[in-house]
């Protein structure tokens, strides 16, 4: 089975024999998404909260719901670089749609411009462990057009 030696935890081989403790393949386990994988978005709201936050939810065929929340008014410059990151970016694909973003003062403002920010026309979409959602890739409605 092995030596015996007590190794760290995060050891990849035993320091005495050598031996492997961590499979190297085990994390090329995991798949890529392919083309395939995408799923139609049927329709994109934004939901502003109480606390100035935001719900993100992308409904998808067969009744599924991608739900994402973000604060993008508060003090913590990380939750606003991650709305930034993970929305913005996907969702304002033109230089006309990230002023009216950075234009928005609180999250009232943000959800009126919904119809404005409904550009994704497909994503990659599972639930973790934990049931929330994961949303990968995105794909534009002008893309899938042309």
């Amino acid at each position: 089975m092995g030596c015996g030696a007590e190794n760290a935890p995060t050891a990849r081989s035993c320091r005495c024999c050598d031996n492997t403790l961590i499979d190297p393949n085990e994390k090329l386990l995991r798949k890529a998404y392919s083309s395939n994988e995408f799923k139609p978005v049927h329709q994109f709201v934004m939901k502003p909260t109480p606390n100035n936050g935001v719900i993100i939810e992308y409904h998808l065929p067969d009744g599924e719901l991608a739900s994402k929340y973000y604060s993008p008014f508060s003090d913590n410059k990380i939750a606003q670089r991650i709305f930034y990151n993970q929305v913005v970016k996907h969702h304002a694909n033109t230089p006309t749609l990230k002023s009216l973003y950075r234009k928005a003062r609180n999250a009232g403002e943000l959800c009126g411009l919904n119809k404005a920010f409904d550009t994704v026309g497909a994503i990659t979409h599972r639930k973790n462990d934990k049931g929330e959602s994961i949303v990968g890739k995105f794909m534009y409605r002008v893309d899938m057009q042309a």
